[in-house]
């Protein structure tokens, strides 16, 4: 998944002198580039599911889906490489899709440009495969797990509960053909199920509309927290991808932002949302050599990128007996050119240090041997105090918990702030816009944890201000293509956020750090996990399982001072 296939194909025209002065790498070259015309471009896809749209831009209209495993043949790409023309059993070859959802079998610069207006016989291609005449089809349901509902909308109420490749009859679409009107067998109701989760036999195109595009419009709810962040969700959820559009000008500063990553696979989107840092996460273990880490920093540095380091152990090897090497260790990381080195993380919590020992003073002491170790490889690794777990479920500090302001406090009592360029922040928990600091609808409304805003302004003054800070971690939950979260990340029904919201509230995080110049380094969590089940990744993820990346445009709007 990480790893696209890559072609050599180029166009060459040899004349005889050419081919006499070249000899056989040039006959080798016309061979390859032979073979490229010969064998069509394929792309697999590797989203669960993505919509195939009439137009390149996530505001085409929905002709149909694909699936995880679906192979399409490739006609063409917009300018920016960002959509792709494909050919498609189901629904012809004048279609789109985006290209991060999948891997191309050609280097993409070999697949001729094309208009997004293009006619159907102005690329060599079978004829597109006719709609299906009749106003009734039977599918399948592609994805586990999905309700049918009530109206055409994420919100409405869930009526049915369907498993995967469950047989449904759709008998018309929404206006926007984002929803399907279905029946199910002895069932007597008519309910809508996202069209993306439901494998036809034909377009979706072909299903009689019910209704208007008022009704459709409801699937993507705006933000309901104030009016202004209503008006303002809007538009990041009908945006164009955001490599559609020429890159803006980024103009950082002293802040830089980053992305978390499990596959890194999408480099250039992340690089035109304005992000220039990576972030890993390593596991540490006594007797490991930093070495085996070397192809993580070869590999963000040859994508130009700078990278962040976490890393973390198993909370048995918490102990002062490890401490030295673990100090090796990361001063073996930062020899390799690591940018900068989390040390340890969520070290308030047992799941991540040893109960009954958790000290804010004895992991000032780990920070200590670390910080002289990396400075001592290389004195340009940032160090970033690895981040507490934002709570105040302890109510206070202890051996077998501790609340992250009391944590913070201890550090930095202790001397933390010898060892450390910035100081480790994690925000994951928010349903309110990020300069909200009241309203928040859960338990405890009043504490700093419910609020971005809150966690900058105590951060802050627990350092004194002496030092900027790094979130290693901040993203916002949305469980809206799911149409809901596991309850232990129910923060509010029915799935927290919504996708307009989780492009919002990053986006208005970013413009807050650049504009109040605290945050030195802001990494989002995350950018391309596709996990979802327990700890549901995936609805942090800025590419979402459509394979639509609506916070990509929004960030990089704030990026680029909008």
């Amino acid at each position: 998944m990480n790893n696209q296939p890559r072609g050599l194909a180029i166009k060459i025209i040899i004349g005889g002198l050419a081919l006499w002065l070249a000899g056989a790498p040039v006959a080798q070259a016309a061979a390859t580039a032979a073979r490229a015309a010969s064998e069509p471009a394929v792309l697999t896809v590797i989203a669960a599911s993505a919509f195939v749209r009439a137009t390149p831009d996530n505001n085409g209209a929905v002709m149909g889906a694909v699936f995880k495993g679906n192979q399409i043949t490739v006609l063409g790409r917009n300018l920016q490489s960002s959509w792709l023309l494909v050919d498609t059993p189901k629904f012809g070859t004048n279609t789109w899709v985006a290209a991060i959802i999948g891997t191309l079998s050609v280097d993409v610069a070999t697949v001729p440009v094309v208009a997004s207006a293009i006619s159907v016989g102005s690329v060599p291609a079978a004829a597109p495969a006719k709609e299906a005449s009749t106003a009734v089809q039977e599918g399948k349901i592609a994805q586990p797990a999905i309700f049918l509902r009530a109206a055409p909308a994420t919100d409405s109420k869930r009526v049915q509960l369907m498993a995967k490749d469950a047989i449904v009859t759709a008998v018309g679409r929404s206006a926007d053909s984002l929803w399907l009107q279905v029946t199910t067998k002895g069932g007597k109701n008519l309910l809508w199920v996202l069209a993306r989760f439901v494998e036809l036999p034909g377009s979706v195109t072909a299903l009689p509309q019910i209704g208007t595009a008022k009704v459709a419009a409801a699937a993507t709810p705006a933000a309901a927290a104030t009016p202004a962040a209503a008006v303002a969700a809007a538009p990041a959820a009908t945006a164009a991808a955001p490599a559609a559009a020429a890159p803006a000008k980024i103009r950082t500063g002293s802040f830089e932002l980053g992305g978390q990553v499990a596959n890194f696979s999408y480099p250039d989107l992340m690089r035109q949302t304005g992000m220039t840092w990576v972030k890993r996460q390593v596991r540490w273990a006594p007797g490991a050599a930093a070495a085996g880490q070397a192809g993580l920093v070869t590999d963000a540095h040859g994508k130009g990128f700078k990278i962040l380091l976490s890393v973390l152990g198993d909370p048995q090897h918490t102990a002062p007996a490890f401490y030295a090497e673990y100090a090796v260790f990361v001063g073996g990381l930062a020899a390799l050119g690591a940018d900068g080195i989390e040390v340890w993380n969520e070290m308030n919590l047992p799941r991540e240090w040893q109960a009954g020992t958790i000290s804010p003073v004895a992991y000032t002491e780990m920070l200590r041997q670390a910080h002289g170790a990396i400075k001592a490889a290389n004195a340009n690794t940032l160090v970033i105090s690895g981040a507490p777990s934002p709570t105040g479920y302890f109510g206070g500090c202890g051996p077998q918990g501790c609340d992250d302001a009391p944590y913070i406090a201890g550090m930095l009592a202790a001397g933390g702030l010898n060892y450390v360029d910035c100081i480790g922040v994690h925000y994951n928990e928010g349903i309110m816009p990020p300069a909200a600091t009241s309203g928040d609808p859960r338990g405890s409304s009043g504490h700093y944890t419910r609020y971005y805003q809150g966690m900058v302004n105590q951060y802050r003054a627990a350092s004194g201000q002496s030092r900027p800070l790094c979130f290693t971690e901040i993203g916002y939950l949305s469980g809206q293509e799911w149409g809901t979260v596991p309850a232990a990340f129910l923060w509010r029904a029915p799935y927290n956020n919504t996708v307009a919201e989780h492009a919002q509230y990053l986006a208005d995080a970013v413009r807050l750090a650049r504009r109040q110049g605290n945050v030195r380094l802001m990494i989002i969590f995350n950018m391309d996990f596709t996990y979802w089940a327990d700890d549901p990744q995936a609805g942090f993820a800025m590419v979402r399982p459509t394979g639509d990346c609506p916070a990509c445009t929004a960030v990089q709007q704030a990026m680029a001072g909008g």
